[in-house]
């Protein structure tokens, strides 16, 4: 409860069924679920798509597209060049979806919320954070032109920001993660500072060093209907 401090509100609203011999139950999209076999049971998931799962789809697609655009291949034989790029992308798309606050204020936000329980004391990641991020890794300066990134990042923000409001801070969280995976994939990113990523976002200044967390940039006010991010710089 200490690291997860909503997870009581979450029990509390949670809804408990029994299911029987022949029953069904829907689980609509993005709802968490957690299942207990009671004896010995066989059950079989159906899977369709909706205009959620059709969204993501193309999603996907405006990822690839928008990373495809941005790439020079020079940037390739250089792995901190590529973590800028996706460092980024990342950030002009929650610029761009989160219209009125700056994107590093949004990560900091995701960052308490999805990452930093991860390695809380007791967890098996306890103790893998030290310090500040790996500047000379993960903090290097974007090589392209701001229009350009802006053009890269527009489609898919727009198409995110068709979706529900508390969707939209969901697949902000899904697509930090995506990009991690892409860089460790193909070894931009090795697995020991994977997790820099993340911190990165709110972390690295635009000349390729560390900035003060969670500052806003001036010029940007606070999102409407959104709660102020977190503005604690410890971990």
């Amino acid at each position: 409860m200490e690291n997860f401090p909503t997870l009581g509100s979450a029990r509390k609203a949670a809804i408990e069924v029994v299911l029987g011999p022949g029953d069904a139950l829907y689980l609509p999209p993005y709802w968490i679920h957690h299942v207990v076999a009671l004896n010995t049971t066989i059950s079989y998931n159906v899977w369709w798509s909706d205009h959620l799962s059709e969204a993501r789809q193309q999603m996907q697609q405006h990822i690839s597209g928008g990373l495809n655009g941005l790439l020079d291949m020079d940037w390739a034989k250089k792995p901190p060049l590529m973590v800028a790029m996706a460092r980024a992308f990342v950030l002009e798309v929650l610029d761009q979806l989160f219209d009125g606050t700056d994107g590093p204020s949004i990560a900091r936000e995701l960052w308490e919320q999805r990452y930093k329980p991860l390695f809380a004391e007791g967890s098996p990641a306890a103790g893998v954070l030290k310090g500040q991020v790996s500047a000379k890794q993960v903090c290097a300066r974007f090589q392209g032109t701001p229009s350009k990134l802006k053009r890269a990042a527009a489609p898919l923000a727009d198409l995110m920001r068709t979706l529900p409001e508390d969707i939209q801070l969901v697949e902000a969280g899904d697509l930090i993660d995506q990009l991690a995976l892409w860089l460790n994939q193909y070894n931009f990113l090795p697995i020991p500072v994977l997790h820099d990523f993340p911190r990165s976002l709110f972390h690295c200044d635009d000349k390729g060093g560390l900035s003060d967390v969670g500052k806003r940039r001036k010029g940007k006010g606070k999102a409407k209907n959104r709660r102020s991010g977190p503005k604690s710089a410890e971990f």
